[in-house]
């Protein structure tokens, strides 16, 4: 994963792991796709990893400009 891979992203606890969940458009811009990666601890660096499934956890996404923090 490249540090631009994803627009938007937001850190995200689930459980035990630290996610980072983004938006990335597909290649005909018509929607937007979100991934998900975890934090792996076992390398060194440590990396970022793809989740491919959260098994027994969602992850509940909003476009609704009233759902994200604004400082």
């Amino acid at each position: 994963m490249t540090k631009w891979h994803l627009r938007n992203p937001w850190l995200v606890v689930c459980s035990d792991m630290l996610l980072m969940v983004g938006c990335q458009s597909d290649y005909l811009g018509t929607r937007d796709v979100f991934e998900a990666y975890r934090l792996d601890n076992s390398t060194e660096p440590a990396k970022w990893v793809k989740v491919e499934r959260l098994e027994n956890w969602a992850i509940f996404i909003s476009n609704d400009q009233r759902s994200h923090y604004h400082a």
